[in-house]
């Protein structure tokens, strides 16, 4: 009895749930009938499709039947890990109760395609990479409630190294930078790739930029539109028709300090629209900064960091006397420091110190002179082959002050040798023959 039971119970268990089957089933091929929409949920991927859910019930879905379309199979091994548990929308392509057999179609159209903004970041799934370019899909980074987003980027929309580390189904982040002449997107994480899109010149054309300009230790000037785009300011003669307004740019742009702003127009895309062309046409603005080298002191100067960009104009300096550290140091020749920094030289020649007498006087100041003390000079002239400023020193009393420290220096090394009472008379010797 208690066998027959149990058994019992396992038949009635048995006609519930194939009860159950027999009714998902009959939803099911009601739901074809009428063409209606189901509900599946990805459960892992095949040879040729995807093993999903229906209802409870496992079905298959061909990857001929699959919402979006890659041109490569093997891309869909790349985004399977990332589909696996998502739900989806489709129509049964075919149902058989006798064989349990259900087949989806997923090519309905459920979805919207994606929407993107200009210069947003966005996540997306690697498929496959060529000798010219990498497969992604963006369609990741919207959990697929848009489908596929699929775009090639150029390999040389990459950074240097970038491009060779991207492995078959890693995630990469990139910036959208919009549509290409032919609808493509267009993602790098290079700024200047939005010149190569169709409407990139039209979102700076018409405006007054505002250029950040930045120049670094190592020499050059870099311009960034917006502190994002790259630029670059060439002093072309279709822009400047004039040498006198050319010339007056060229000195407003270095005088220009790193870190500054200043106000340009965009001309046209540079070479395969990796940069900006920009035309500084704000006549008001390049005079303020020209005038800076009409004005500034030699101590300006040395506060700068690029000797050769602040050596432009010293006519202005040559009635004005200026404070110059004298360094010395033992195996190094004598450096005039102007502001903290190397940029004068003072020069002795006859042509600048006429007479014997002189010039032997001013040697001798200048031997006397101890490391880290100040004299006064005026600015003569620009060397341009070393870019630096020739100095004179033409400051009578202190050239006397420094070189009558050879008097007071010899006198103290006789006094080490004689007596206190034979240095007073030697003292008074020197002092009657110089009355």
């Amino acid at each position: 009895m208690r066998w027959k039971a149990i058994i019992y119970k396992l038949f009635k268990k048995k006609k519930q749930y194939d009860d159950g089957i027999n009714k998902i089933y009959a939803v099911l091929e009601q739901r074809k009938e009428n063409n209606e929409k189901v509900e599946y949920c990805i459960i892992d991927i095949k040879k040729n499709g995807f093993l999903v859910k229906v209802k409870g019930l496992y079905a298959y879905l061909p990857l001929a039947h699959m919402p979006w379309y890659y041109p490569n199979k093997n891309a869909w091994f790349c985004v399977a890990p990332y589909i696996e548990g998502k739900v989806f929308y489709g129509k049964i392509y075919y149902v058989n109760r006798a064989m349990n057999s259900i087949i989806i179609d997923g090519k309905i159209p459920s979805v919207s395609p994606p929407s993107f903004v200009v210069g947003r970041l966005y996540l997306g799934v690697v498929l496959y990479k060529t000798d010219y370019g990498v497969f992604i899909d963006f369609g990741y980074h919207f959990d697929w409630q848009h489908g596929v987003a699929l775009c090639m980027t150029h390999h040389t929309n990459f950074e240097r190294g970038e491009f060779e580390l991207l492995q078959h189904g890693a995630l990469i982040k990139l910036h959208y930078w919009g549509l290409d002449m032919k609808e493509r997107y267009i993602f790098s994480n290079k700024p200047a790739c939005i010149f190569q899109s169709k409407d990139g010149f039209l979102r700076f054309d018409k405006r007054r930029l505002e250029v950040k300009v930045t120049k670094p230790l190592g020499g050059g000037t870099l311009y960034l539109i917006e502190n994002i785009y790259p630029a670059k300011l060439p002093l072309l003669r279709e822009l400047y028709a004039s040498d006198e307004k050319r010339s007056r740019v060229k000195q407003a742009l270095r005088m220009i300090e790193t870190g500054e702003i200043i106000h340009c127009r965009a001309v046209r895309p540079g070479r395969n629209n990796k940069f900006m062309i920009l035309e500084w046409d704000d006549t008001e603005e390049i005079e303020i900064f020209a005038d800076r080298s009409s004005c500034s002191s030699l101590s300006d100067i040395g506060n700068g960091s690029s000797k050769a960009r602040q050596m432009d104009d010293v006519s202005c300096l040559d009635d004005r006397e200026f404070e110059v550290k004298v360094i010395k140091e033992v195996g190094s020749p004598v450096k005039y420091l102007v502001g903290g920094v190397e940029v004068a030289q003072l020069p002795i020649s006859k042509d600048l110190y006429p007479g014997r007498k002189k010039l032997k006087e001013l040697k001798l100041a200048l031997d006397m002179i101890e490391s880290g003390e100040i004299i006064h000079c005026k600015a003569l002239k620009l060397n341009d082959k070393d870019k630096c400023v020739l100095l004179t020193w033409s400051n009578r009393p202190e050239i006397e002050f420094f070189a009558a420290r050879a008097t007071s220096s010899s006198l103290m090394s006789i006094k080490n040798l004689i007596s206190a009472e034979q240095a007073e008379e030697l003292s008074k010797g020197f002092s009657s023959q110089k009355e």
